[in-house]
């Protein structure tokens, strides 16, 4: 039985060779033979596609396409509303905490995920956005979040810069993000 690969930077998530040879020059995750055929036909290209991080172990890469442009973009699988948890129950995720009181977010990354991503530079020149809504109503939107994830993987939280003070007040509101890690949680607290 013959055994597929894709070799990958993984500093940068690009693709370096699709093959059926183990490579010693990049690490590989392996892929069946119905994906290596496509690229190798060019029904996919190499271009379109990154080996990231999954989030799911410290050692974990999956093939990612990349979004093209926003006619490829698929909102039931890119956007995710973010759950309003009372307490944090996962070791593998995004934390965002509004505090009520003092109308601020603080976005934290549990240290599974954490020692994860400083493992690659990938994602220390990112950005992840998020944004605030109504509850339960993507359509209205009320503040528009974003962190330079360099700021969470160097510290252990961080305050997000620039929000609408009587938004974060406001407990009535949903959080949604472009969905780019698997678990993410949003906790209200008052003091």
């Amino acid at each position: 039985m013959n055994t597929f690969y894709i070799s990958f930077d993984t500093a940068t998530g690009e693709i370096k060779k699709v093959t059926n040879r183990l490579d010693d020059e990049y690490p590989v995750i392996e892929i069946d033979k119905e994906t290596h055929a496509d690229f190798i036909i060019g029904r996919k290209s190499a271009f379109d596609y990154l080996v990231l991080p999954s989030g799911e172990d410290d050692k974990t890469y999956k093939l990612t396409e990349k979004h093209k442009d926003l006619l490829d973009f698929d909102v039931d699988k890119s956007v995710h509303n973010i759950k309003k948890v009372d307490t944090i129950d996962l070791d593998n995720g995004i934390i965002i905490k509004q505090n009520l009181k003092k109308g601020t977010w603080v976005l934290s990354v549990t240290p599974k995920l954490k020692a994860f991503l400083v493992t690659t530079t990938y994602y220390k020149d990112k950005t992840h956005y998020f944004y605030v809504t109504h509850q339960d109503d993507p359509n209205i939107l009320l503040d528009s979040l974003e962190m330079p994830m360099w700021k969470i993987l160097y510290n252990d939280e961080a305050e997000i810069e620039n929000v609408d003070l009587k938004v974060a007040q406001t407990p009535n509101v949903s959080v949604y993000c472009g969905k780019v890690f698997n678990n993410y949680v949003h906790i209200q607290e008052s003091e």
